[in-house]
């Protein structure tokens, strides 16, 4: 059995690498893989650049160097993990601290009160175990209502009539001795996307290498065997989206397809799915600001996320948080009829301190697109950042930089402040709007 040797990066950062030739094919083959299995990830457009390599193909693993006689580098961009090649494991860890990280991630993908979810690991690679627990922990919880049934359309030949009969089929079926009706009808069956996807990251848990809990993994084979009978995962399942019977498998099935597009959709099970994963961040962190906002901010505004089509199959825009006020916040109640009062955007990245154009453009995009009477741009404390608020104004309307402060040991503390200064600037934005709206009505 080869050596293995480990080599430990960080997302967004590149790497010099002591890779050889064959292995960066492996990893470019894989970035590429990984990058068309993510048809569901939303992408900003400044995000393109770095997903795309020298070649012009998106994956998610650059891969690098000046000259034929110079070293490899690589470059993750956006995602934590662990990829590997035939000697080679390399472990991707998140831009900002790992506990910080942790923290906010927890919020994103729901935090089940498990022992493991207090811990805070300290790589991505144990982030891949505690993930796997949540989902396992969430799904045992389900299984206990029993799998999920809905109607499925289905053909065969039967001998009583169901829904609509085949006239063609059922006319040839009589002609050959058949008794038989050719008919179109809908079952109530268990074999259907959302069971088929949750058996697939059931597996997927079951072959992996990085999960070293064998307790887990017997866990995982236990709720597999709840899952007879159902048939062979399709990446179409993934597109599956709930009504209102299934709604309480939603988080689940989210958590499900995460797993499935960090190990790769049509990469074979038990082979590279166990020897590779990369899970991409920027989802993981806006879903968790705006959990946390949301949580903490639900007397003051209703946060949540919603485009807002411009023109037609062509210009959305599409903001990471939509405050609109709560009925208890503002009077008078006609304020609320601003849609989008207050926009925010959140940039996984570390601040200089300095607004950044783009992400100020962006941010004035937004607002305009939804007539908004403020916009505010969260992103994270560098250790070189004062941490101050920074303010600007275009066209009368206020913009505002809320960095969380990763400075902080207690991601806690962090969050703490994080919302205080939130909370501060909005209810001064309401406060503001109110005394304009009386002066108007008056």
């Amino acid at each position: 059995m080869q050596n293995r040797t480990s080599l430990i990066a960080v997302e967004s950062k590149w790497h010099s690498t002591s890779l050889s030739d064959v292995e960066v094919d492996t990893f470019r083959e894989l970035g590429r893989k990984l990058a068309n299995n993510s048809h569901a990830e939303s992408t900003d457009d400044e995000e393109i650049g770095d997903l795309v390599d020298e070649e012009g193909v998106k994956t998610w693993i650059r891969c690098s160097r000046s000259s034929s006689k110079s070293p490899w580098k690589i470059y993750v961009p956006d995602a934590i993990g662990v990829i590997a090649s035939g000697t080679t494991d390399i472990v991707v860890n998140p831009k900002i601290d790992f506990k910080h990280f942790m923290h906010i991630a927890r919020r994103s993908i729901g935090s089940p009160q498990t022992s493991s979810t207090e811990v805070f690991t300290d790589s991505s690679f144990d982030f891949w175990e505690v993930l796997a627990n949540w989902y396992v922990s969430r799904l045992e919880e389900l299984l206990k209502l029993d799998l999920y049934k809905d109607y499925q359309s289905q053909t065969g030949d039967l001998q009583f009539v169901r829904g609509s009969i085949n006239p063609v089929a059922s006319t040839t079926n009589w002609f050959t001795g058949i008794p038989l009706m050719n008919c179109n009808y809908e079952d109530f069956i268990t074999d259907n996307s959302l069971n088929r996807t949750l058996l697939e990251s059931l597996q997927r848990i079951c072959f992996s290498r990085f999960i070293s809990n064998n307790s887990l993994k017997q866990r995982a084979r236990l709720a597999s065997h709840r899952f007879a009978g159902i048939s062979q995962f399709k990446e179409s399942d993934l597109d599956w989206s709930p009504d209102r019977s299934s709604e309480v498998w939603q988080t689940t099935f989210d958590l499900a397809c995460r797993i499935i597009r960090a190990t790769g959709q049509s990469i074979a099970l038990g082979n590279s799915s166990g020897q590779s994963f990369l899970l991409r961040t920027p989802s993981i962190i806006e879903d968790g600001i705006r959990e946390i906002l949301s949580h903490h901010l639900s007397v003051l505004v209703n946060v949540s996320k919603r485009p807002k089509t411009l023109i037609p199959e062509t210009l959305s825009a599409n903001p990471d948080l939509v405050l609109d006020p709560s009925s208890e916040s503002i009077r008078p109640p006609t304020v609320l009829l601003d849609d989008g009062f207050i926009v925010g955007d959140v940039k996984y990245k570390k601040s200089d301190g300095k607004w950044y154009r783009p992400d100020l453009s962006q941010l004035v995009f937004f607002a305009s697109s939804y007539e908004s009477k403020a916009g505010f741009l969260v992103n994270f404390a560098s250790e070189i950042q004062l941490i101050k608020n920074f303010d600007a104004e275009i066209g009368n309307v206020p913009y505002r930089m809320i960095s969380w402060d990763t400075n902080l040991v207690d991601p806690a503390e962090a969050e703490a402040k994080f919302v205080d200064e939130v909370r501060k600037w909005i209810s001064k934005i309401l406060s503001s709007e109110t005394q304009l709206s009386i002066k108007v009505a008056v």
